[in-house]
Parts: structure tokens; C-alpha cells; sequence
């Protein structure tokens, strides 16, 4: 399925920048964010190329294009087995929006949520912007397990 040399790293050197391959010296493996390092699914190029060919590409609704939302809603359900609804779908444009959108949801001033050590850094970002605390847990080297006990102790009163 996936192989080093379905990587076109040259284009990734041009392209891919935000701590990425653009931006690395030689040599350098960037590990920063989730862009993926490998060409996309030929459906979605397809979808994509079907979509501009009548070169209108306006603004879609703040709230996410309808087909979008039912399309996932049918991913959840029959990929996941969660009975999601178009309705409850919230698109975002990336995933640190969408870090943020759940903090800011779900954190007021003086609480504080756990996060695992090391995580990418919009967690920490996010929690503390919206006034939260972050407790990092650092997470057991190589095969060692997750000391649900020890993780358990950080839980206070004020975690969410």
C-alpha cells in the first residue's frame, strides 16, 4: 500500500512548508505537523479536478458544505459504527482549529486537562490560550505500557 518511493520528496521541499520540508535543512526529517508526506488518494485528485473544471471556486457556508457533512456523518456510521448526523457535523479547516474549537468548547479559566508528553505543541497552545492549565503526562519509552494508575493521580477537581 504505502512505500519510501511513492515520496516525491522535491516537491515536498518546495511545497510543504509551516516547520515542514520547505523549511528543514538537508538532511532533516521534519516531524511538526500533520501535512502527510505522500501524494494524495487518486479519488480525491479526481473529486478535486471535477470540482474546479467549471472554475467557479466561491466561498462554500461557514457551517460546511451540506454533501461534506452528510459524507462524513456516512463515513461514521458505516466505517466506525458511530450513528453521527449531518446536523451535529462541524467541519474545520485544519486540525489545530479544531483543537482549538474543542477547548474553547469545553475549558473555562482554572481548569485543566491532561495531554500526553510528547504531543504535537497546538494541545498545550490551545488549553492555555483558551485560560486552561496543561498537565502533561510523558508518556513510557519504547514498549513500556500507559501507568493508568500514575495518570490517574493528575485527575483533580478542576481537570476536564
Amino acid at each position: 500500500m504505502f512505500d519510501d518511493s511513492t515520496v516525491n520528496v522535491g516537491i515536498l521541499k518546495e511545497r510543504a512548508y509551516n516547520l515542514r520540508w520547505a523549511t528543514v535543512p538537508e538532511g532533516v526529517i521534519p516531524l511538526t505537523a500533520a501535512d502527510p508526506d505522500f501524494p494524495s488518494a487518486p479519488q480525491i485528485a479526481d473529486a478535486l479536478t471535477k470540482f474546479i473544471k467549471d472554475r467557479y471556486l466561491c466561498y462554500g457556508p461557514p457551517e460546511g458544505l451540506p454533501q461534506f457533512k452528510e459524507s462524513v456523518a456516512q463515513f461514521f456510521h458505516n466505517k466506525r459504527n458511530v450513528p453521527a448526523k449531518p446536523e451535529f457535523t462541524f467541519p474545520v479547516d485544519s486540525a489545530a482549529f479544531g483543537i482549538y474549537v474543542i477547548c474553547k468548547a469545553f475549558l473555562e479559566k482554572g481548569d485543566e486537562a491532561i495531554i500526553f508528553n510528547p504531543v504535537d505543541f497546538l494541545f498545550k497552545y490551545s488549553i492555555e490560550t483558551v485560560g486552561a492549565s496543561a498537565i502533561s503526562y510523558g508518556i513510557p519509552p519504547g514498549q513500556e505500557f500507559v501507568d493508568f494508575w500514575e495518570l490517574e493521580t493528575l485527575i483533580t477537581p478542576k481537570t476536564k
